[in-house]
């Protein structure tokens, strides 16, 4: 779950090379949806999206690309959560 985070957000701040022109301020939304739907349930003691996000944050590090912040969006059966991964 962790390392599919990772890759996603790998591949967004790899494909922008520069801030859009006239944006003070650049920041990605990652939709983690299939995370949902396609892994075992993550909920339990001491695991959950937001321990998974925080291990994705320690393998990123600050290789953000041009990202100033991001974040990830996680539709849930009983609500959205987002969290921030960066920085």
């Amino acid at each position: 779950m962790v390392d599919a985070l990772v890759q996603c957000v790998t591949a967004k701040t790899t494909k922008y090379i520069s801030k859009p022109i006239g944006a003070s301020e650049f920041y990605l939304l990652v939709h983690y949806d299939k995370a949902f739907v396609y892994n075992s349930p993550v909920l339990g003691i001491g695991s959950g999206y937001e321990e998974a996000v925080e291990a994705a944050a320690a393998k990123i590090g600050g290789a953000a690309g041009v990202f100033d912040k991001i974040f990830v969006y996680v539709p849930v059966a009983d609500g959205s959560q987002a969290f921030q991964l960066y920085p």
